[in-house]
């Protein structure tokens, strides 16, 4: 469906600002990459295993491994091999970021990053490996360029440099191989995937419908170059997918024809053609054009917005009979204003991704989250609707912040699992959209581990003081102490600073009060046994006769239940 393909390796490779904050406020120590799994991006999905995306008519020593002897350590290598050669383009942007270069890199970085075990696969780990820290460390990468290379007639590539010509992420096979083309389609699909992933152009909503293919077809000797209803879009695509002519279905590169087809649109960018001394380099010179593109930015800030609302920004209204019109109008003005500033923002600090973050995470429009008074007004609550209320977490980052808050690892919300899917996941080639309201299977999915995450964790921490309970223990009942651990609580999982005699607090000690009180009758009743079951057992014994423990899992079972968890 065209899901932004670099975006979303962009939302794996910046570290969560709010996993972390987690992090620090339950004073748990960092994740590591082997705490979250295996995270994945759309460049994981194609139809082989990862080594694959390499051509082998140009890298012969992909399948370097071989030589290995067999056995579990060699197994464990060539996992880590294929899940770091397609999370290439994913750390190739976060090399861009994390050293605060121009994101314009992105289009036209003169290089790739390698790992060790990609290094090896490309035949160049002679070449980088005295640059690792640590040349066993299959997580690590290093910035390096190819040579030219060789086809499978053995012909080499014309360079002027002897070098690859690299373009960002452009010019991986990552890339080409995500979006194929067909020996009709010419590239189209490639040009159309540039345009919206790095103008933020939608070229098949510039096309007028055209009700009678047929006669278009018949009126004229080739549509695509002279029929209006075709040119409109076609003299916007043919040119870019000539530039990649390059590579083919597969992806594999190979030296351009001295004719492309002259039934297209020639290579070129809008209206500028690619010069003939260009050629060579027509991933370079296409990226040179697109980063020095007005509306590079602006895709970027479109992009950026996506990523920390989850909200595909607005477009303009067209139906000037909605008696709503004025208002959509002016929330599309007022969400445009705020992503052109920070567009000029972007640009201004030499297009550097923090400050584009950094800059609309502080803007009016992102912080505000309320208003003073009750609107009823329905026009006014048309123009608010735009702010939203938070986004729903996506399975992985409900994983990784469980794992920080409660060290509890859920698998389940994992990629490859079956309640992955279930829980808005992606299979990265026919689901690419994130779910953007929970569903009622996610709903009963969220109640039955917040149960499980509570049952794990509540009898253990209330015994060992691991850093849920610091002001109470499994015998505590003072309703002074256990205010003041619910009010932590909801800081710790909510984020909600708050006194522990707030509205707030009141609700939830009734909660606890109510569990306690109603649960220590029935096992003074003999109905419920005096103990914890057995699967939530604590370290010790198991003795819960005041029902306290029980009472502190129904807590903590409704704040992994609240909104305010299960959202960003």
């Amino acid at each position: 469906d065209g899901q932004a393909v670099w975006p979303a390796c962009l939302v794996q490779a910046l570290v969560g600002v709010q996993r972390w904050l987690q992090v620090l406020v339950a004073g748990r120590a960092p994740l590591r990459l082997s705490d979250l799994g295996r995270i994945g991006a759309l460049h994981d999905r194609h139809d082989d295993v990862g080594e694959t995306v390499l051509p082998y008519s140009h890298f012969r020593n992909r399948l370097w491994y071989n030589s290995l002897p067999d056995g579990d350590e060699k197994r464990q290598i060539v996992d880590d091999y294929r899940y770091t050669i397609r999370r290439e383009p994913v750390e190739l942007i976060a090399y861009i970021v994390r050293e605060n270069r121009p994101f314009t890199e992105i289009l036209t970085g003169d290089y790739m990053v390698v790992s060790p075990y990609t290094a090896r696969g490309y035949g160049i780990y002679d070449q980088v490996s005295s640059q690792f820290n640590d040349a066993n460390d299959p997580f690590e990468f290093v910035p390096t360029q190819l040579p030219s290379l060789i086809n499978r007639r053995d012909q080499q590539q014309p360079t002027e440099t002897g070098r690859y010509p690299h373009a960002g992420v452009l010019s991986t096979f990552h890339y080409t191989h995500r979006y194929p083309t067909t020996l009709t389609n010419r590239n189209r699909h490639r040009a159309r995937m540039f345009y919206q992933h790095f103008l933020g152009v939608d070229v098949m909503a510039l096309a007028p419908a055209v009700t009678d293919a047929a006669a278009a077809t018949a009126g004229f000797a080739n549509p695509t170059m002279e029929a209006p209803e075709c040119v409109a879009c076609h003299q916007i695509i043919d040119p870019i997918a000539g530039l990649f002519q390059g590579f083919e279905e597969d992806a594999t590169f190979t030296i351009p024809a001295e004719d492309w087809y002259t039934d297209m649109f020639g290579p070129g960018y809008e209206q500028t053609a690619l010069p003939e001394a260009e050629k060579w380099r027509a991933m370079q010179w296409l990226g040179e054009h697109a980063a020095a593109d007005a509306r590079f930015p602006i895709a970027m800030a479109e992009h950026v917005f996506y990523m920390l609302t989850q909200e595909k920004p607005l477009r303009p209204p067209q139906d000037t009979e909605d008696p709503m019109f004025g208002s959509h109008r002016r929330a599309y003005d007022a969400q445009r204003e705020m992503i052109q500033e920070a567009a000029r923002q972007f640009v201004d600090d030499d297009h550097n991704l923090k400050t584009l973050f950094k800059w609309m995470i502080l803007s009016p429009y992102y912080r505000a989250d309320d208003v003073e008074t009750e609107v009823t007004d329905t026009r006014r609550l048309t123009e608010l609707e735009v702010l939203g209320l938070g986004a729903l977490l996506t399975p992985e980052q409900l994983g990784r912040k469980i794992k920080a808050i409660f060290d509890v690892d859920m698998g389940s919300l994992r990629p490859g699992n079956d309640q992955y899917m279930l829980y808005g996941g992606i299979d990265y080639r026919d689901v690419t959209e994130r779910a953007a309201e929970p569903s009622g299977v996610m709903g009963a999915m969220m109640r039955i581990m917040s149960g499980e995450i509570a049952c794990e964790i509540v009898p253990t921490d209330l015994t060992t003081d691991r850093g849920l309970f610091p002001h109470v223990d499994r015998t505590t009942s003072s309703e002074a102490a256990v205010r003041d651990n619910i009010a932590f609580l909801h800081q710790l999982v909510l984020g909600q600073r708050i006194d522990a005699s707030s509205a707030e607090v009141d609700r939830t000690y009734a909660l606890f009060s109510d569990v306690v009180a109603a649960g220590a009758q029935r096992v003074a009743d003999g109905a419920e046994p005096g103990s914890v079951v057995y699967s939530c057992r604590p370290p010790g014994d198991r003795e819960d006769p005041a029902y306290l423990i029980r009472g502190w899992q129904a807590v903590v079972s409704y704040l992994i239940r609240r909104p305010e968890f299960l959202s960003q």
